[in-house]
């Protein structure tokens, strides 16, 4: 008996093991990939020498010190946006009393 018959007598597109999409659905990111493109663009030289960045500096670039710039002068929202990039963000904490069924009935 042939193996690519199944039970129900029609031949499998793919063979035992193989997927007919094996990367998935194609992740849509129309803005999101648009601004990942222009983070890799080279900073042209003028604004790289404003931003005091180094020769072949990106816009991706220019943008972290500009964060980091602003988190040294004090702005919290920087300084938030620099340790969640790089340590993800905070988790938060929520404390449980410790009461049990029978002290919650007596209430």
């Amino acid at each position: 008996m042939n193996k690519n018959i199944v039970e129900d007598g029609k031949e499998t597109r793919f063979g035992p093991g193989k997927s007919g999409n094996p990367g998935g659905r194609p992740k849509k990111r129309p803005i999101s990939g648009r601004y990942a493109d222009v983070a890799e663009m080279k900073l042209p030289d003028d604004l790289q020498k404003v931003l005091r960045l180094l020769k072949g500096a990106t816009y991706g670039d220019a943008i972290a010190m500009g964060q980091v710039r602003a988190a040294i002068k004090g702005k919290t929202e920087a300084a938030r946006e620099f340790r969640e990039a790089i340590e993800g963000k905070a988790t938060q904490r929520i404390e449980i009393a410790d009461t049990t069924i029978s002290d919650a009935l007596e209430k």
